[in-house]
């Protein structure tokens, strides 16, 4: 018999080189001059720290669990970026078989509203807040939508209604704002809607005491200084310059020609009136409201 000759071996493909991870840079140190805003991050004594909302001047150490500083972990240590190793030279490969096309994998049909699983919570808290709109609606001091008069006497809000705070809170569920929903609870488990109704009386009692009250939507002018409130109160008050919000993903665009006036102001006895905005070329200067 005659021998047979030995199959010579395929070659085989050359391994592509694998990526090398990239360096990891902590974010800029914190500093208490500057100021911060939700979802702003600082390196601190090693670590690092995610701001929840506005801030300047507050320690991140100090923050606690309730405060504006949220700890995200340890800082990363500064690395140096790896030098690409060089690609090796490639040996002749003969030409591979084509393969077959894979099928497309469907895509998934789309899924529950956004919110998930806060949709229902919500359609529980609208149908709790509903049930007590009589106590909501209340008139008087123990009321929620009122607001205080000159005389010290409480009236319904011109401004604020239940039916409003409803609306705006489904939308701010449904869509997101900064990539964040207002939170009513994952799931219409009893502690879960316990959470959204606390997160709801947060935000009512903070809205009571900054806009309710005075039953304004507008910034007040209440920063006196010297027995009187400065008419340059609307650039900023408690040492703030609100044209140089420039982390806010809120901020307008800054328009230096803008002349604006306040719709609302607050009614209390000595109050200024609404606040004025304009450019230094209309208002070179400015003096203070006498409340006396």
């Amino acid at each position: 018999p005659q021998p047979q000759p030995e199959p010579e071996p395929e070659p085989q493909p050359e391994p592509e080189p694998q990526p090398q991870p990239q360096p990891v840079d902590a974010p800029p140190a914190w500093d208490a001059s500057k100021v911060y805003v939700g979802n702003n991050e600082v390196t601190y004594q090693g670590n690092v720290y995610r701001a929840k909302w506005w801030t300047q001047g507050e320690d991140p150490t100090k923050s606690g669990q309730w405060g504006v500083w949220e700890l995200v972990g340890p800082a990363p240590s500064p690395t140096s970026p790896t030098e690409p190793e060089p690609e090796p030279t490639p040996s002749p490969s003969p030409s591979p078989a084509p393969q077959p096309e894979p099928e497309p994998t469907p895509s998934p049909s789309p899924g529950t509203a956004p919110g998930g699983g806060q949709m229902e919570a919500l359609e529980n808290l609208a149908q709790q807040l509903e049930e007590k709109r009589p106590q909501l609606e209340a008139s008087g001091k123990d009321g929620i939508f009122v607001s205080e008069q000159p005389d010290s006497s409480w009236v319904t809000s011109t401004v604020y209604k239940l039916d409003d705070m409803i609306a705006g809170i489904r939308r701010m569920v449904e869509n997101e704002v900064d990539g964040l929903r207002f939170f009513v609870g994952e799931n219409t488990s009893e502690q879960e809607l316990a959470y959204g109704r606390v997160n709801l009386a947060a935000f009512l009692a903070q809205a009571m005491q900054e806009s309710i009250r005075y039953d304004v939507c507008d910034e007040n002018n209440w920063d006196m200084i010297d027995g009187g409130y400065p008419i340059a109160n609307s650039c900023g008050q408690l040492g703030q310059s609100y044209q140089d919000y420039d982390e806010s993903p809120y901020k307008c665009q800054v328009d230096p020609d803008m002349t604006f006036t306040a719709s609302t102001n607050a009614k209390w006895w000595g109050a200024p009136p609404p606040l004025v905005c304009g450019p230094k070329s209309k208002y070179p200067a400015t003096g203070y409201w006498n409340p006396y």
